[in-house]
């Protein structure tokens, strides 16, 4: 593959709406209108939709296994007040918050990874979903609120919610 346009990789617990965010970032677009142009909304990706995870697996060039560890890392719906999430059935509040937490440090590291735009390299990991971890497993710094919205469409617009605060991020 050409080094101008390298192909985007999922990082490590990645989840998917930042695998798309991220993704439309790359390409200089709002996460939503990418989902669009890809012929499904941002709301069926957070469904996890078939089709649009097909359309998405399509564009981002994802193996069946990257694809399949986005999801797992993600959670899905698996009940009325419960989400499976790595194989196991949890209650949807210990991975559901309006409160988006991350480790700082990770998002740092991403973005200087990264020669271009921070947003298209600044991944959030499913991991710090779940209410119970509250130290990133790889820098024990403790995760941080970095916002909170109760719409969960928009709170999982990572693109949107990230571009708001990464000068203070990489600050």
């Amino acid at each position: 593959m050409s080094e101008l346009f390298p192909r985007l990789r999922p990082v490590d617990r990645e989840t998917l709406p930042s695998f798309l965010s991220r993704l439309a970032a790359s390409k200089g677009v709002k996460a939503p209108d990418l989902a669009l142009d890809m012929g499904f909304s941002f709301k069926r990706l957070l469904t996890q939709d078939d089709e649009a995870l097909e359309r998405l697996q399509g564009w981002g060039k994802l193996s069946d296994d990257e694809l399949a560890r986005l999801r797992s890392w993600t959670g899905a719906h698996a009940g009325k007040v419960t989400t499976l999430f790595r194989g196991e059935v949890f209650g949807s509040r210990a991975l559901r918050s309006p409160v988006v937490r991350g480790c700082p440090v990770c998002l740092q590291e991403d973005a200087a990874a990264h020669p271009g735009d921070p947003l298209a390299a600044m991944a959030m990991r499913g991991h710090w979903q779940l209410r119970e971890v509250t130290i990133c497993l790889h820098h024990r710094h403790p995760l941080v609120p970095l916002w909170e919205e109760h719409d969960p469409v928009k709170r999982l617009d990572i693109q949107t919610q990230l571009g708001r605060i990464v000068d203070p991020i990489l600050d």
